[in-house]
């Protein structure tokens, strides 16, 4: 990333005046470094294999972090635990394990995902170029799910 510099500095002059969050900023530079992280994590034909999460799921986990809700124990280890095996198994297929959700919770789904699985790497749509390939090879979705 560091031969990224002008790109980041570049985007944190352009979004400063708009985001004085730094996790926001944070993002948006991620944004713009786009196909940088798709060529990272694509494979050599382009394609990028992901876990994606159930959208009643995301919902859920966008809801807390508006709420700044606490998710409770054992909902955070359900979670935990889905999305840990879900990222050993592409571990398993010799792939990195990446889960793909939204934006808005990207940070919190990394918490999550990497208290499971420590190399797991958590992208946005966004962060994706539009030109990669993305496959989903698993949905994680949680049965019984409450709201927090």
């Amino acid at each position: 990333p560091i031969r990224q510099l002008a790109t980041i500095v570049e985007a944190l002059c352009d979004y400063r005046p708009q985001f004085d969050n730094l996790a926001e900023l944070t993002e948006q530079v991620r944004q713009r470094l786009s196909r940088m992280i798709s060529d990272r994590y694509a494979d050599p034909g382009g394609h990028v294999h992901v876990v994606t999460l159930d959208p009643q799921l995301e919902e859920t986990l966008l809801i807390a972090k508006q709420q700044n809700a606490v998710l409770e124990s054992a909902d955070r280890t359900t979670i935990q635990t889905t999305l840990g095996e879900a990222l050993r198994r592409l571990k398993h297929d010799h792939r990195i394990p990446i889960v793909l959700t939204q934006k808005a919770i990207r940070t919190l789904v990394l918490e999550l995902a990497q208290a499971a699985e420590p190399s797991a790497v958590v992208l946005a749509a966004s962060e994706l170029a539009p030109r990669t390939q993305v496959r989903s090879v698993e949905i994680v979705t949680l049965k019984n799910q409450t709201s927090w």
